[in-house]
């Protein structure tokens, strides 16, 4: 779950991941966003920290363009499944703030679109595992 590629692929709106030189779990980012009527091109950073293989990391994206800027932070956990020991449960904590154009939203319509791109994230990371066929990331 550390791979650059596979991360790329599960970050929704994601247009381009580079590694950054000399820190081997951080990258540039071109990220797209749309929701409502506001769409936005981010340039930023993707970044893992706090690991702890193969049980957890942290995944925070910071970045901003179109007079918006987007950060958000997730401690991501994995941990055997106590009653079937070959699956995985996942667990996740995290935070987002989004300002310039976004700020307009009502915090309803903002915490909706956090948990999309948060499924969205997860479940497009589940299908690459499980299409993987192991799991050699985490």
């Amino acid at each position: 779950m550390t791979d650059p590629d596979t991360v790329a692929k599960a970050i929704p709106g994601v247009q381009s991941l580079t590694p950054i030189p000399g820190e081997s779990l951080a990258w540039s980012a071109r990220i797209s966003l749309a929701f409502i009527a506001i769409n936005a091109e981010f340039g930023g950073e993707v970044r893992m920290s706090e690991l702890s293989a193969p049980s957890q990391y942290r995944l925070t994206v910071s970045g901003g363009g179109d007079e918006s800027r987007i950060t958000g932070s997730a401690l991501i956990t994995l941990q055997p499944d106590p009653e079937n020991p070959i699956f995985t449960d996942l667990t996740y904590t995290g935070t987002a703030t989004m300002t310039g154009k976004f700020e307009a939203a009502p915090p309803a319509i903002v915490k909706s679109v956090v948990m999309m791109i948060a499924r969205q994230f997860f479940g497009t990371l589940a299908r690459q595992l499980r299409s993987d066929g192991e799991n050699d990331y985490a």
